[in-house]
């Protein structure tokens, strides 16, 4: 089907967007030539948000455009943010879950560096790859597909002022995402070489995609 300019490049972003959750092997390659998400990974990563079927996709979807993992992380920011660095540390203290240390900490790193959305870009990320996802199991029709990818991209364009800013919030999200230390050690070494090649490679989708990509045209 032909498409204007106009239209390519706004797909381009929104596969862009896609790019930054994808925890692949050949997920950069995936970004910057835009293959599609095979059926083995969309299988893997339904079952991880637990999606069988229509009504557990629709669900889990909507959960993550407008609550998302954000709502647990802003439960620690805004408590943290009338803390001392003291009442911090014995917050932390007091807990002996290594979920719940492990995630304070990545809380507190992050505190007062992200923008008003916070990890908000990681959630809208994760949208449109599980909307994608869905799409391939026809839990979702491809319309419902665009409507959840333009839905989070508008959202993404809202919430953030640059690309920069976007990787900075998702790779918070990244590591908020992660259950413990070791796992987040495990992945995200590829993690950092793949944004690294976003941010650096001349070839890379976001050296020639402008932020405020038009995106009705899709």
């Amino acid at each position: 089907m032909w498409q204007s300019r106009e239209q390519k490049q706004a797909r381009k972003y929104i596969k862009t967007l896609e790019f930054f959750t994808l925890v692949m092997r050949n997920d950069y390659h995936q970004a910057v030539n835009r293959i599609d998400v095979n059926r083995n990974y969309s299988k893997m990563l339904l079952a991880n948000f637990n999606i069988v079927d229509k009504a557990t996709a629709k669900e889990s979807i909507d959960l993550m455009l407008h609550t998302g993992l954000r709502a647990e992380y802003n439960l620690f920011s805004n408590m943290y943010v009338f803390m001392s660095e003291g009442e911090k540390d014995q917050y932390t203290a007091n807990h002996t879950d290594p979920r719940v240390i492990y995630k304070n900490s990545i809380v507190r790193y992050y505190l007062n560096r992200l923008p008003a959305a916070g990890i908000a870009a990681y959630d809208y990320s994760t949208v449109i790859l599980t909307a994608h996802a869905a799409s391939i199991f026809r839990y979702i029709s491809r319309k419902e597909r665009i409507a959840y990818e333009l839905a989070a991209a508008n959202l993404a364009q809202q919430s953030y002022s640059s690309w920069e800013e976007y990787i900075i919030a998702h790779t918070s999200g990244f590591q908020f995402s992660c259950p413990d230390e070791e796992h987040l050690k495990a992945t995200m070494l590829m993690h950092k070489l793949n944004l690294i090649k976003m941010i650096a490679y001349r070839g890379s989708p976001i050296s020639n995609l402008d932020w405020r990509t038009k995106l009705d045209v899709v």
